[in-house]
């Protein structure tokens, strides 16, 4: 933790620091934040710089350190630039609405809106028909709890992954996963014929066949789409053969009557 405390913390001539009876008052174009400053901690404020020191080895006093250092920093950085998360709404019908400044309303699969509060240093923005959430404010504390607070409202589920989960997140399905592969939207042609993106290891030329494509369900992502792609380049018996002597896996051929 002391290395994390010993980093300066550098800031702008539009950002204010001043201590006093060890409340340290951070402020910025976006706002203003303070906190308190733990026993055994000191702030050295000068120059546009901030140095974190502890006055003693103990465990707790060295732990101290280091967290102080990086709330100190965030409150730096948030007064300075914010903080931003998102959130995607995922699921037939379910969306948010900005209803006030400080309030939204979620539509979830419930039998009926969900009203949620919204701090009055936090500010809300709806994009993508309401499918899209992003909470933002100075406090990057209360930014993170806003969040994961709308998020329980309706945690994705893992069968189909409906419900609200932070932008970028990984929801693990249950059983199963599928992945699909195939020539009948990304080809070129050229002098009447058509070349597609799938390209055969063996001869590094582009595959013809008539399969159109194929479907795989895995007991994982990275195992269905591998599959799906090796399937469009092996033949249909090939495939079939293939999938036959694997447990677990099935798969989905789509034929075409002409070689694509």
């Amino acid at each position: 933790m002391s290395r994390i405390g010993n980093k300066e913390i550098v800031f702008s001539e539009d950002v204010q620091v001043v201590l006093e009876d060890n409340i340290v008052k951070v402020s910025g174009p976006k706002g203003v934040l303070q906190g308190s400053i733990p026993e055994g901690i000191t702030l050295n404020i000068e120059s546009g710089k901030i140095n974190v020191n502890r006055n003693s080895e103990e465990k707790r006093i060295k732990a101290f350190h280091g967290l102080t250092r990086s709330l100190v920093n965030n409150m730096v950085i948030g007064v300075k630039e914010g903080f931003q998360k998102s959130l995607d709404i995922i699921g037939t019908g379910y969306k948010c609405d900005i209803k006030s400044k400080n309030e939204l309303v979620l539509n979830l699969g419930y039998s009926n809106p969900v009203n949620f509060d919204l701090p009055e240093s936090i500010n809300a923005e709806v994009e993508n028909k309401g499918t899209l959430l992003k909470i933002s404010g100075v406090d990057k504390e209360l930014v993170g709890e806003v969040t994961a607070r709308i998020r329980k409202l309706r945690k994705p589920e893992r069968y189909k992954g409906k419900g609200v989960r932070y932008t970028g997140e990984v929801v693990k399905l249950k059983d199963q996963a599928m992945a699909t592969s195939g020539n009948y939207r990304n080809f070129l042609e050229f002098n009447g014929k058509k070349y597609s993106h799938i390209i055969d290891p063996r001869n590094g030329k582009s595959i013809f066949s008539n399969i159109s494509s194929v479907t795989v369900v895995a007991p994982n992502c990275l195992d269905a789409d591998v599959l799906a792609t090796a399937l469009n380049v092996l033949s249909y018996d090939q495939g079939l053969k293939l999938i036959e002597s694997l447990d677990g896996y099935e798969a989905l051929w789509l034929l075409s009557l002409i070689h694509i």
